[in-house]
């Protein structure tokens, strides 16, 4: 039997200060006119101590157990003062977070090459403080706790020129984090702030699965899988209950494939495709969604035992894609909500050159 204990500590703090200045002109209406002067100074304070171990044995020569165990305490303060909308704003919060995760595993080997696992295990995520110009009613949230079944296949055949994996999970959250926005003065785009919430629970299930296939001395295929699905239960904001929907950020597939040519002499080339489905950009009620994208990425090069370089490039068929989106009114006069888009990188090119000293 193995086994292991230990400590773990932290402590920090952060000094911050937000300011909004602005000023706001209307050609149109000038009674429409404005002026904002806000500025918030704020500290906040951390410490988490924890104690943890794990246990690792054997019930037969091919079956092995683990167990393993943490207890942690987080005691946080959070602390601001100055102008908010307009009005004094002082805050003086503080939380003690208990958490107790852990983990119980059983692996089998069914060969020297193929073994297949089931585990539990549970999670947590401590909670906090959104700091600076939020609303009063978001300063803080609680921690996030999560429970996790998983199980799984691995192995690799024919003497090590096919090698696969798959993975199975099913996860239980409860107070799930979700970071999102909100524009707080539908007449004001600088009163667009970011913070963490909590939804009541979730779940998550899906499958994971990986394949690499050697199919002759210079040819190597592979590619991956991963399905999805996920769901919001029991959302409120406000005291008013949202609709149960998939979670933000969480598309249903994501498919890779890749092939790669390589010379014993030295010369390769590679090219890798990625597919991923459409996904929500943020938490109810915003439904605003990505749309699906396909990224194709190539290399080729040469590589010996001391030095290598590539020409590479990245989404060589330049597609747009949207990787974040924001959903508030920014555009005057009327300041309808609209979807802003981050997207993610163009078409890039370039050549790496590497050399090994030793």
């Amino acid at each position: 039997m193995a086994w292991l204990v230990g400590a773990y500590g932290l402590h920090l703090t952060e000094d911050g200060r937000d300011t909004s200045v602005g000023i706001y002109e209307d050609p149109a209406n000038p009674a429409n006119n404005s002026s904002s002067d806000d500025a918030i100074t704020s500290r906040y304070r951390a410490t988490n101590t924890a104690l943890f171990g794990q246990l690792d044995g054997l019930l037969s020569t091919r079956l092995r157990w683990s167990a393993g165990l943490r207890a942690e305490q987080r005691a946080a303060r959070y602390q601001d003062a100055g102008i908010w909308n307009g009005e004094p704003r002082l805050s003086d919060l503080s939380s003690r977070d208990h958490m107790l995760g852990g983990q119980l595993s059983l692996s089998f080997d069914f060969s020297g090459t193929t073994s297949a696992y089931a585990s539990l295990s549970r999670g947590y995520k401590a909670g906090g403080f959104n700091l600076g110009r939020v609303p009063a009613d978001r300063l803080q949230y609680r921690p996030e706790y999560l429970w996790n079944l998983e199980t799984g296949l691995k192995g690799s055949w024919l003497g090590g020129q096919l090698y696969a994996d798959t993975t199975l999970f099913y996860s239980r959250r409860r107070d799930v984090q979700v970071r999102t926005g909100e524009q707080l003065d539908q007449n004001d785009p600088n009163s667009f702030v970011f913070f963490t919430d909590n939804a009541s629970a979730g779940y998550n299930y899906g499958l994971e699965s990986s394949l690499r296939w050697r199919v002759a001395e210079r040819w190597t295929f592979g590619g991956s899988v991963g399905l999805l699905r996920t769901r919001y239960l029991d959302y409120q904001q406000g005291g008013v209950r949202l609709p149960d929907r998939e979670q933000a950020h969480a598309p249903q597939y994501q498919i890779a494939l890749n092939g790669t040519w390589h010379h014993p002499g030295g010369w390769l080339a590679r090219v890798d495709v990625a597919a991923v489905d459409a996904f929500y950009f943020d938490v109810p009620p915003n439904d605003t969604r990505s749309n699906s994208y396909i990224l194709t990425n190539v290399k080729a090069g040469y590589e010996s035992a001391r030095w290598s370089a590539y020409a590479w490039g990245r989404n060589v068929f330049n597609q747009t894609y949207a990787v974040r989106g924001f959903y508030f009114g920014d555009e005057p006069p009327d300041f309808p909500n609209k979807l802003y888009t981050q997207r993610g990188d163009p078409r890039q090119v370039g050549v790496t050159v590497n050399y090994s000293f030793r």
